[in-house]
């Protein structure tokens, strides 16, 4: 279709509805089978909002909450008479809530969340999950037994959204077997079609249609179904016959009580669905009893007023898309991300092929897409640390690494993520510095000499001789070592064989052994008549300690001039440690009221991050107690 046609077909559709959304000018245009290959070829894109810039008399503007319209130039005052018309006949037609009607997105998101979550125990991850992936525009995997309340999450999730002048979006269900055929999913195929000659199905009612759906036991599909379900979940388009026709999905959600089965062409498929869950049989014994012995469960809920002006409109999605996507990333999440990727490369190196983590690509665009939409819904221009939490959900593959994936992020948040610029190592280091120079300038070292100390083979410390000495009075044994019970062996290190003990006056003075010998050489026997004194030089060693500067009490300036030096470091050291103290307890209380917000994430994680800022903390301050010391040195006795 020529580009003027297609211009006119937009103005005509505008002279008639006066002000609508761009996403209502796609829709109208793929009824009149003008598709995005049709805009691309004309206008050289796809986006309809580029398209619609182009046209001349027509301008974008918002509403009171927010939402981008456009009109034609110069329509305002037909507007105005309308709502007056309405207005003077009372019409009953009712309206978008306004901005002011409406909670403050975090708050809508939140009462959300408890409406469809109602009555459901122990499903808050399941349905917070499902709710974040369906607003991402992602697909989910529930992974759990049957009669778990999967589907049960999946009908509720479509309570959530509403579509334009007040309807229901479409909802779609179906439970896979091996006999499930093409028909059941998207269509049957139209009999008057195929009179013409063309195979179409009639897709009304059906996935192509849907705006949420759910396929339990998806693994059970058959090779032509999975092969379509790829283009859909990939492009978000669905080709009947001769014609593709882009699907109104926003989610799909996919269970099954197992994982695919390896190397039945399942990968691809798989890969497609971003999070990925465990769904439970209820754990706790107060809430099975709550449940067994509780009402009855209702799958369809019906909103009160107020909660209907709040759920989420399927044109709001659009120009949600576009503010998620402005979302910043900040340095420290940046490092998380690289050292997740980084730890799975590493775990990988010990790994068979088919116990590997494999994320591929475009699961860590996505990734990021979550995360995104996280931040955005909990009203924040940035992603944080607690949003990282998710990714979790998004790297295992089997089963044995839910638990590791779990522990790989606690830990790379952990250790990687303290968003306090603190380098306490840095300051460790320079206390270090200082009292290296508080030594120098306020301390001499003093050397000493004293005998060398062996450890023997049996354990006892002995003193070595500087040269092997002979004692005939014990059959002539040569002997290395000495302690005060024994001579030990010089080859073998260990005691002589006679086990023959020095006498009591053993003693060490200075780098000398002095004993007395009290056996005669002929029988061994004790002979107080018999007695002479050794003394044998012993190994030495030098050592030193530092002592005080006694130069000090003569010269008294140079200490004060030394002290005054040493305070002006002190205090350099000192203040950054305040400083740095201050501000973990600053992040402390600005972010744990900040992470306990989050709507998306564990709150687990939230320990595990104040955690690792609370650890900073005691290092900083045992830096400072260590600090305190190195002072103590110099003021201390001077």
């Amino acid at each position: 279709m020529e580009k003027e046609e297609i211009i006119k077909e937009i103005k005509n559709f505008l002279t008639e509805k006066k002000k609508c959304n761009p996403s209502t000018i796609k829709d109208e245009l793929k009824k009149k089978n003008i598709l995005a290959e049709n805009l691309e070829q004309a206008f050289g894109t796809k986006s309809i909002t580029d398209i619609l810039k182009e046209i001349p008399k027509i301008e974008f503007e918002k509403d009171e909450h927010g939402t981008s319209y456009v009109k034609l130039k110069n329509s305002s005052e037909q507007d105005a008479s309308v709502k007056n018309v309405q207005k003077s006949e009372n019409s009953v037609l009712k309206k978008e809530p306004s901005k002011e009607d409406r909670l403050p997105l975090r708050k809508r998101i939140e009462k959300l969340l408890s409406f469809i979550g109602k009555d459901l125990i122990e499903k808050d991850e399941a349905v917070r999950l499902a709710l974040l992936s369906s607003i991402a525009g992602e697909s989910i995997f529930f992974l759990g037994p049957p009669g778990t309340a999967k589907s049960l999450v999946s009908r509720r999730l479509k309570l959530a959204f509403k579509g334009e002048n007040e309807k229901s979006v479409s909802y779609f269900e179906y439970l896979m077997n091996q006999f499930s055929t093409p028909d059941e999913i998207f269509g049957p195929v139209s009999l008057k079609a195929l009179e013409e000659n063309q195979y179409e199905r009639i897709t009304q009612g059906f996935l192509p249609e849907a705006n949420v759906a759910f396929l339990d036991e998806i693994w059970k599909a058959s090779p032509a179904i999975q092969n379509t379900l790829l283009t859909i979940l990939n492009e978000k388009k669905f080709h009947n016959g001769n014609k593709v026709n882009e699907v109104p999905l926003k989610a799909l959600i996919s269970a099954s009580n197992e994982l695919p089965a390896k190397n039945q062409g399942l990968e691809a498929l798989w890969d497609r669905f971003l999070i990925r869950t465990i769904v439970n049989p209820i754990q706790k014994d107060e809430d099975f009893e709550k449940f067994i012995y509780g009402k009855k469960v209702k799958a369809e809920l019906e909103p009160t007023d107020s909660m209907k002006k709040n759920l989420i409109l399927t044109c709001e999605l659009e120009d949600w898309t576009e503010k998620i996507e402005k979302i910043k990333i900040p340095d420290e999440v940046r490092t998380i991300i690289n050292e997740i990727r980084n730890e799975l490369f590493r775990k990988n190196e010990r790994r068979q092929e088919d116990e590997k983590f494999y994320v591929s690509d475009r699961r860590w665009k996505k990734i990021i897409n979550i995360l995104k939409t996280s931040a955005f819904l909990n009203e924040r221009n940035s992603v944080d640390l607690m949003d990282c939490q998710l990714i979790e959900y998004c790297i295992w593959n089997t089963e044995s690494q839910i638990e590791e994936a779990r522990q790989i992020v606690k830990d790379c948040v952990e250790q990687n993520g303290l968003e306090v610029d603190i380098a306490v190592d840095d300051i460790f280091d320079e206390i270090k510095e200082f009292n290296n120079y508080i030594t120098e300038q306020f301390y001499v070292k003093e050397m000493i000499s004293r005998p060398s100390c062996y450890t023997m083979n049996d354990g006892n410390k002995a003193y070595k001789f500087v040269r092997q000495q002979n004692f005939p009075s014990y059959n002539n044994i040569s002997v290395t070592y000495i302690n005060e019970n024994n001579y030990y062996d010089a080859d073998k290190d260990c005691q002589n064989s006679n086990n023959k003990v020095f006498p009591n006056s053993f003693k060490c003075i200075g780098n000398k052994v002095i004993f007395d010998d009290y056996y005669r050489r002929q029988n061994y026997s004790y002979n107080n008549n018999y007695h002479h004194e050794f003394a044998i030089e012993l190994e030495s060693c030098c050592s030193g300690k530092f002592v005080k500067n006694t130069d000090f009490e003569k010269y008294p300036d140079m200490k004060k001039t030394r002290q005054k030096t040493a305070d002006e470091k002190y205090n350099s050291i000192l203040e950054p440690i305040k400083k740095s103290i201050q501000d973990v307890d600053n992040y402390i209380s600005k972010k744990s009221a900040l992470f306990e917000e989050n709507l998306f994430a564990d709150q687990k994680m939230r320990d595990v991050i104040l955690k690792a800022v609370e650890k900073s903390k005691v290092e900083l301050e045992k830096a400072e107690d260590d600090l305190e010391k190195v002072r103590e040195r110099y003021i201390q006795g001077f």
